[in-house]
């Protein structure tokens, strides 16, 4: 409960100061280096590699694979999982934009006419999670 009053207060200063930003409420616990321990673990684990992310596209550098010696763990690798490929970003959908903050979910074209939640087009309005979905159903649109 502290921690959520702190926090609290963090974006009350914030809103009133005009300056919004990521701040670190847990610096009781967690300092700007992090967790020394976990972060390697991590690097034991696992690899950086670029990946898909969906409705984004390719990231250079974003997604973790686990390193060979941990082959046993490493279902899709275990089971010979192949992945069919797949458009992350169907022609016309500006998701990718929305989900990186180029733009606002209303400013793409296919918003509220081809894609509603009812019939989505992109992955954006697929899932009630999804920035477009909640835009439609809360934001101005609404």
């Amino acid at each position: 409960m502290f921690d959520v009053l702190i926090t609290i207060a963090l974006l009350i200063r914030q809103v009133n100061e005009g300056k919004p930003k990521v701040e670190n409420e847990y610096s009781r616990v967690v300092n700007s280096k992090g967790n020394i321990k976990a972060m390697e673990a991590l690097e034991r684990v696992f690899k950086v590699r670029s990946g898909r992310w969906r409705g984004i596209g390719r990231v250079p550098f974003s997604k973790l694979e686990f390193r060979d010696e941990y082959f046993n763990v490493d279902a899709m690798k275990r089971y010979s999982v192949k992945l069919k490929k797949s458009v992350d970003i169907p022609p016309g959908c500006s998701c990718h934009l929305v989900i990186i903050g180029k733009i606002e979910p209303e400013k793409c074209i296919m918003f509220g006419n081809q894609c509603t939640p009812e019939k989505p087009f992109g992955p954006c309005m697929v899932s009630s999670e999804g920035t477009c979905n909640i835009y439609y159903r809360y934001g101005s649109h609404a």
